[in-house]
């Protein structure tokens, strides 16, 4: 229910998923280098996402390399990725270089969530800024309206 709600909030749900993808990405490029099965990789890397949601999606993915599919498929049949991620693997995977482009996609999914979060945080100064003085002007509003009723209380 938590993770469902960080995907669906606005601004969070895209940095959530970036992120997701991002460690998924690395973390199964880094397996594949280290020789790991593509099946046992893909629940590993999706283990180390923390997402409950993304690892049971990629468990029932691995289960269909298993029997053969392509990985690209397989983790198309999620609904998890997006289509320019699957196109990419599933270059990869045709050319044979499936860790080269693992690490492709997971640059691409860090440079996208650096993207995102300088955006946030462009957009939250100015909002905290606004905040922070309507507070002001309140403050000093509920200080000088009672001062100026007093002052007119005293000369009439």
């Amino acid at each position: 229910l938590i993770e469902r709600i960080k995907q669906e909030l606005p601004v969070v749900g895209k940095l959530y998923r970036a992120t997701v993808l991002g460690r998924f990405s690395r973390t199964l490029e880094m397996l594949l280098k280290s020789q790991t099965q593509v099946p046992e990789g893909i629940v590993l890397a999706a283990a180390a996402t923390g997402s409950p949601s993304f690892r049971f999606a990629c468990a029932s993915a691995a289960e269909r390399v298993s029997g053969g599919e392509s990985i690209a498929t397989a983790l198309e049949k999620t609904g998890l990725f997006r289509s320019s991620f699957i196109w990419m693997l599933s270059q990869g995977e045709a050319r044979g270089v499936l860790e080269n482009t693992m690490s492709n996609l997971a640059e691409s999914c860090e440079r996208e969530l650096s993207a995102r979060s300088q955006r946030v945080l462009i957009t939250i100064g100015p909002i905290c800024l606004s905040v922070l003085g309507l507070g002001v002007l309140f403050t000093a509003y509920a200080m000088l309206v009672p001062l100026f009723r007093f002052s007119q209380l005293v000369f009439s």
